[in-house]
């Protein structure tokens, strides 16, 4: 049988199959913009793997320093670090604000000038850095906790900040001179250069550094 359709209602089912296809093809769209957003897609995986968690994914193993205790450097023991030529007792030393310098002298509080070398967590590949170490002192390591090493804050200043593994700013290099048991040693930012107490960015002054048994 044939149904006929005014005018009028051919207009409006023109109008509701025009809408329908519309409302279709937006779904569709959308459907696809879902999909390449999910994280199962490359794109996204890649933008999540790059963000803190893959640095907090690092693989760190404990620097090699047999070759400083060869020659005589105390590595996990209780020491005072001297400038070794200056002829003076100048070890290094935490004074007021946290700030690190050589102004400890024989009669300055234990607490304050007992310091330890520890090996350093240097990141793991083909050839970990060798003679990386950082420095703890004992008496501020004592508590459970991540204790305080001495930190290279930026050229020619250095301050004791919350331990943090693997802080190139935390990590020093222990460079030995000959086979004395001095050493100098090297930072982020600062080669220790020792003149009057003080460390320096100049010229003047002692790079030499010794550890003695802390008594």
């Amino acid at each position: 049988m044939f149904t006929y359709f005014s005018s009028r209602t051919r207009t409006a089912l023109s109008i509701g199959v025009a809408a329908g296809l519309a409302g279709g093809l937006l779904f569709a769209q959308q459907a696809s913009a879902g999909a390449a957003g999910s994280p199962s897609s490359p794109s996204a995986s890649a933008s999540l793997s790059a963000g803190p968690e893959a640095a907090a994914r690092r693989t760190w193993v404990t620097s090699n320093v047999s070759q400083l205790k060869k020659l005589g450097i105390q590595i996990n023991e209780s020491v005072l670090i001297d400038v070794a030529d200056d002829g003076l007792d100048r070890y290094m030393s935490i004074g007021k604000g946290g700030k690190v310098n050589f102004t400890g002298r024989p009669s300055s509080p234990d607490d304050s000038k007992m310091m330890s070398l520890q090996p350093a967590k240097v990141a793991k590949k083909a050839k970990p850095a060798r003679n990386r170490v950082v420095i703890a002192p004992p008496f501020y390591n004592e508590d459970l906790g991540k204790g305080s090493c001495v930190a290279d804050v930026k050229k020619g200043k250095l301050k004791l900040a919350t331990c943090k593994v693997g802080a190139a700013n935390q990590t020093w290099h222990v460079i030995p001179a000959g086979d004395s048991g001095q050493f100098e040693l090297h930072g982020k930012y600062t080669k220790i250069r020792v003149n009057k107490g003080k460390i320096t960015t100049g010229k003047k002054g002692y790079v030499g550094l010794q550890t003695i048994d802390f008594a």
